[in-house]
C-alpha cells in the first residue's frame, strides 16, 4: 500500500459500501455496510480480489444502521458467504443493545441477529457484547494498530430508536417529498452564496440517528465514516472528546448520500479537512443535495469532492457553475465498480 489507508467506496446503488485496508507489511481491512442486496456482486469481487493467499480476513464488518441501503448487502453475504472469508467481529446494534439489559423485553426476531446467531460470529466482541456507542468510553484498538473512536450514535439515539419500535423493518427507503430530498434542485444551480443563505431542516430519522459514525487512526492519518448519522450528534462527540478543538481530519465520508439535511455548516467548521467522498447514484433521493455540496465547498479551499458514481447526477460537478469556488472533483475509473481513495 502507499497510503495509510486504501479505500474502496463501492458503488452500491443509493447506499454505502466501503472496504477500508490499513498497513504496510501487513494489510487488514474492515467492511463498513454492504449497500442493498442487488449490489451483492459488486461487493464479492472487490472482497474477492483483496484476498491474500486465498483468504480474506475482516477485521471488522460495521453495519451502521438497519436502513437496508446499508445492511442489506450485509444479509446477502453472510447467506451466500464464501469459505475463503474470515470475520473476525460484526459491530452491529441489534434489539437487545437499544436499552439496558433490565430494561429487555420478549425479542424482535431479524434477519441480521439471526444469522449472526447461526453461524456463530462475533458480535460486538471489541464491546464485550455490549452497543456500539460513543459512551463506550475506550479508544478501540484494533490488530496492526488501527485505533477507532465511536462518534455516534449515543445511548440517547439508541434509546429513541426503541421507543419507535426498535430494529425491526427491512424495507428500504422510500422517495420522500421533493422540497424535503432536494429532487427541485435544478440545473445549474442557483449562486453559491444564494446556497449558503437557505435553512433546512435537520434529519429527523431515529433510524439514521442510530447510525454507527467512526473515526479511524492509523499512523498520521485519520478519516471520519459517518454512515447516516445526524451532524449534532457528530458534533457534540466531537465537543466531547476534543473540546475547543477543531479536529483535522484527511477524508469525511459525508452522511446520508450527500443530504443537506446531514451536513450542516457547524460540523464543517468543528473539522479540518480537504477531502469529501460521496457514496449515492442519486437515483432515489436525487443526492447529493446542491445544498451539501455548497456547505463542503465553503468549509475550506478548493476542497476535493470524491464520488463513487459518474453518472447525471455527480457528473455535472465536474465543471464549476459560474462564480461558484474553486474544488476538484474526482471519479471512478472506466469500469471500476468502486473508487479508490489513497489517504
Amino acid at each position: 500500500m502507499t497510503g495509510d489507508f486504501d479505500i474502496k467506496l463501492l458503488q452500491a446503488e443509493h447506499g454505502d459500501a466501503m472496504l477500508v485496508s490499513y498497513g504496510h507489511d501487513t494489510v487488514r481491512h474492515l467492511l463498513i455496510d454492504g449497500g442493498p442486496a442487488s449490489s451483492l456482486r459488486n461487493l464479492m469481487d472487490v472482497l474477492a480480489a483483496a484476498r491474500t493467499n486465498g483468504i480474506l480476513t475482516l477485521e471488522a464488518i460495521v453495519v451502521t444502521h438497519y436502513d437496508y441501503d446499508h445492511i442489506g448487502g450485509i444479509i446477502a453475504l453472510l447467506e451466500q458467504a464464501p469459505d475463503w472469508l474470515i470475520i473476525n467481529d460484526i459491530w452491529f446494534n441489534g434489539n437487545k443493545h437499544l436499552v439496558p439489559q433490565d430494561m429487555l423485553g420478549p425479542q424482535h426476531s431479524d434477519t441480521l441477529a439471526r444469522l449472526i446467531v447461526e453461524q456463530q460470529l462475533p458480535w460486538n466482541k471489541e464491546f464485550h457484547g455490549n452497543a456500539v456507542c460513543s459512551n463506550w468510553a475506550n479508544t478501540i484498538s484494533l490488530r496492526g494498530g488501527l485505533t477507532v473512536e465511536i462518534l455516534s450514535p449515543s445511548r440517547k439515539e439508541l434509546t429513541a430508536l426503541a421507543k419507535h419500535g426498535g430494529v425491526c423493518m427491512l424495507n428500504d427507503e422510500k422517495a420522500g417529498p421533493r422540497d424535503r430530498l432536494g429532487r427541485h434542485d435544478s440545473w445549474p444551480p442557483p449562486s453559491h452564496a444564494s446556497l449558503l443563505e437557505k435553512r433546512t431542516p435537520a434529519d429527523q430519522s431515529a433510524s439514521n440517528a442510530s447510525s454507527i459514525a467512526l473515526l479511524l487512526n492509523y499512523g498520521e492519518k485519520r478519516i471520519l465514516l459517518s454512515g447516516d448519522a445526524h451532524a449534532d450528534v457528530i458534533c457534540e462527540a466531537l465537543e466531547k472528546f476534543w473540546p475547543g478543538r477543531k479536529l483535522q481530519i484527511d477524508l469525511l465520508k459525508i452522511s446520508h448520500h450527500g443530504s443537506q439535511a446531514n451536513t450542516s455548516t457547524s460540523l464543517l467548521s468543528r473539522i479540518q479537512c480537504k477531502r469529501f467522498a460521496f457514496s449515492t447514484n442519486g437515483k432515489i433521493h436525487s443526492h447529493p443535495d446542491q445544498i451539501a455540496i455548497a456547505r463542503v465547498i465553503a468549509s475550506i479551499y478548493n476542497p476535493e469532492l470524491i464520488f463513487n458514481y459518474a453518472n447525471m447526477w455527480t457528473n455535472r460537478w465536474r465543471n464549476r457553475p459560474a462564480l461558484w469556488p474553486v474544488y476538484s472533483t474526482v471519479y471512478p475509473n472506466t469500469d471500476a465498480p468502486y473508487v479508490r481513495v489513497i489517504v
